[in-house]
């Protein structure tokens, strides 16, 4: 074969793996979508609710968002807590104005919020969380901490806690 026929079939090749491409990100794109994508926070913030005598209230606030096409529905959260022996902590929500319920069907770009008052924080759940941390490399053993979101697909995401939530750990009163 000459060089003229070989430079012929350049376009016959450049179609071929534009097709082959083609069909690779529309696999891809088609099952990327029937996954489920939610995204978590946890933090600690001040209410301020004008509706109330005292207007200016302190929460712990987790939120789960569906950033996906995917529907679900949240079936409870909970803390996983520890590196090697991990302990789970389910959490029940208050029953408060703010606060959506469980079970909660979250569409796409949906938010649950759930707004637990820091006091109890501080005088129920932070002792409990804190019983089986090490007593030296609590700071480490915080990092490997997070919220845990689990739905009724069986399907479970961890999100890292935020540095409020940790530093509110670490903090040594009322202990």
């Amino acid at each position: 074969m000459e060089i003229s026929e070989y430079i012929k079939l350049i376009p016959e090749w450049l179609t071929a793996t534009g097709t082959l491409l083609a069909v690779i990100v529309a696999l891809y794109l088609a099952r990327r979508d029937k996954s489920i994508q939610c995204v978590g926070d946890s933090s600690i913030y001040v209410v301020i609710d004008p509706g109330l005598t005292d207007s200016r209230s302190e929460y712990v606030i987790l939120t789960v968002t569906n950033v996906g096409t995917r529907g679900f529905t949240l079936k409870g959260l909970s803390w996983r807590m520890g590196i090697v022996k991990r302990k789970y902590y389910f959490l029940v929500p208050p029953p408060n104005t703010y606060s959506s319920r469980i079970p909660t069907k979250l569409a796409d770009g949906d938010q649950a919020a759930f707004y637990f008052p820091i006091e109890n924080f501080r005088k129920n759940d932070r002792p409990l969380l804190l019983t089986s941390s090490p007593k030296f490399f609590k700071p480490i053993w915080l990092l490997f901490s997070c919220l845990v979101v689990h739905t009724t697909t069986g399907q479970s995401f961890t999100f890292k806690m935020n540095k409020s939530i940790r530093q509110e750990l670490l903090d040594n009163r009322d202990l």
